[in-house]
């Protein structure tokens, strides 16, 4: 089964509902974290899958078998001994051939149905943000999956296609000037056109980084995400935007979001820039190792990135995100 951490971008089957994160894909190959899960948590997804209502979706031809190795007895004793009805027999309920979907507090959550069985007999321990979404949010079932799908941006003419791309031409140069407020104007101007162009919302909030309008970044991304949900420089362009209110858990979550695909693509220049970020985040708690421990990995990178450390270094509040995201 494909291996994605916890709570970070799912790209098995892609919903069209998204961003969508990981839960419960696990692998013999990772550690994950083991524990007991709240009992109310277990007897509901128990529930969930032994329900008339088929609670799947995506499912597959084949069937996955668990990998991993057993997890602590006592775990599993102490489920069996709260729930009376926990599910045994996991060939009835077909877990292993698709996945469990849940809607919570505008965030979309998709797990293998194996997840029951490895946290039953595995002792896996999902994030608080998967419970709570079992707990409180909506099981999303393939009858309810067009309720949550986002609206598709109108698609362009050629020629305005090529008009945005002269203008997001014109912007850059703007701001290579150091015109900044000026090309600030003209995407705003471009944004009462199209509306929902997702380059010209991305160059938006990046101008306002340069800008230190943070807000304006926030809700750029937002108004992004309406049609374009699944992008992941969104959380980094987020990220920045907290990390300079000072709101570092929000940012550390948005970080997070992005720092496992820069280094699966090993994407330096990027990766650079998040690992400082985060180092400075640790280093606000007083988390000395852990923020000595981002730093050694930013300055272990590609060595032909080693400017963008040195340039990090001397200007911290510069926004360094490359503009490749416009295309």
């Amino acid at each position: 089964m494909a291996f994605f951490p916890d709570l970070t971008f799912y790209e098995y089957f892609r919903p069209s509902y998204g961003p969508m994160l990981a839960i419960g894909w696990l692998d013999k190959e990772h550690p994950y974290p083991q524990g007991k899960a709240p009992i109310a948590f277990v007897a509901k997804l128990a529930a969930i899958l032994s329900s008339e209502v088929n609670p799947r979706v995506n499912l597959t031809r084949g069937f996955h078998q668990n990998e991993l190795l057993p997890g602590d007895p006592e775990i599993k004793a102490h489920y069996q001994h709260h729930i009376p009805h926990l599910l045994k027999d996991y060939s009835i309920i077909f877990i292993g051939n698709g996945e469990l979907h849940f809607a919570y507090e505008s965030k979309f959550y998709g797990a293998p149905t194996m997840i029951y069985e490895y946290i039953v007999e595995n002792s896996y321990l999902p994030p608080q943000a998967f419970i709570d979404a079992v707990l409180h949010g909506d099981l999303i079932t393939e009858a309810d999956q067009e309720r949550y799908e986002v609206p598709k941006a109108v698609p362009l003419s050629t020629e305005e296609e090529d008009e945005i791309e002269q203008l997001l031409d014109e912007v850059e140069q703007k701001k290579e000037q150091g015109q900044l407020k000026l090309a600030k104007k003209m995407l705003t101007n471009a944004l009462k056109k199209w509306p929902e162009n997702g380059p010209l919302l991305l160059e938006y909030a990046n101008t306002n980084v340069d800008l230190r309008k943070y807000r304006e970044v926030l809700a750029a991304v937002k108004k992004y995400r309406e049609t374009n949900p699944d992008f992941y420089i969104c959380h980094a362009l987020e990220g920045i935007a907290y990390f300079q209110q000072k709101d570092y858990p929000k940012a550390k979550e948005a970080f997070n979001q992005v720092l496992p695909i820069f280094r699966a693509e090993a994407d330096h220049y990027n990766l650079i820039q998040m690992l400082y970020y985060m180092g400075m985040i640790e280093k606000a708690a007083k988390n000395i190792a852990q923020s000595e421990a981002y730093f050694r990995e930013m300055e272990a990178c590609d060595p032909s990135y080693m400017y963008l450390v040195d340039a990090i270094k001397k200007q911290p509040k510069r926004n360094w995100l490359l503009s490749w995201f416009r295309k």
